[in-house]
């Protein structure tokens, strides 16, 4: 590791293979596909141009937060970002079971309180019948 750190919620280091690469390259695209320099995407984001710059660089490695609000700024969406960088899969598999798949941070964006409440009571008979108890805590 080159190091830990960084101003923006995430660690700076070098990176191989997926992961801020792969989320610096869909960002440097989107905001070069605006037109924005990196002082203009500081702007618009509340995120420093020297963090975006490493992210890009795939030198940083940026926490959920930093990319909830790139993605907003930029009109890319969160679930898209989240894959990019690694945090969640685009489909389940059983080795990713330690990620959430895509699909499931898309569908909860447009959730209601009525959706809620019948998710939270399809897993709490899931886990039920897996026979680990009530709700999840």
């Amino acid at each position: 590791m080159a190091g830990q750190g960084g101003t923006e919620g995430g660690s700076v280091r070098e990176v191989r293979g997926r992961g801020p690469s792969g989320v610096g390259k869909e960002l440097e695209r989107a905001r070069k596909g605006l037109g924005w320099s990196l002082r203009r995407a500081e702007e618009e984001s509340k995120v420093s141009n020297g963090y975006i710059s490493q992210v890009e660089r795939g030198e940083a490695e940026p926490s959920p937060e930093v990319l909830r609000k790139l993605g907003q700024a930029y009109g890319v969406p969160f679930p898209v970002l989240m894959e990019a960088a690694g945090y969640i899969a685009k489909r389940y598999e059983p080795k990713d079971s330690g990620k959430v798949p895509a699909f499931v941070f898309s569908a909860a964006e447009k959730f209601d309180d009525r959706d809620w409440d019948a998710t939270q009571a399809f897993f709490q008979h899931l886990l039920k019948s897996k026979g680990e108890g009530g709700a999840p805590s």
